[in-house]
C-alpha cells in the first residue's frame, strides 16, 4: 500500500513536471526564431537575381537557390 502511495506520489510529481516544463517551448514561433536566417536566404536570392541582370551570368536548374 505504502509503494502504491509512493508509485503515486512520484508519478505526479513528475506529470507536474512535464507540465510546466512543456509550457514554455512553443512560446515563440520558428518563424520569428527563424527570422535572420529567412532575411539572408531573400537578401541572397535578390543578389544573385541582380547579378543574373547585369552580367551574361544564368543560374542552371540544379542551383541550390533555384
Amino acid at each position: 500500500m505504502e509503494a502504491l502511495l509512493l508509485l503515486i506520489l512520484i508519478n505526479a510529481v513528475v506529470l507536474i513536471f512535464a507540465f510546466k516544463t512543456k509550457m514554455g517551448l512553443f512560446t515563440i514561433s520558428p518563424e520569428e526564431q527563424w527570422k535572420k536566417e529567412i532575411d539572408e536566404f531573400n537578401n541572397n536570392i535578390k543578389s544573385i537575381k541582380k547579378l543574373e541582370q547585369e552580367s551574361d551570368f544564368k543560374i542552371g536548374p540544379d542551383h541550390i537557390y533555384k
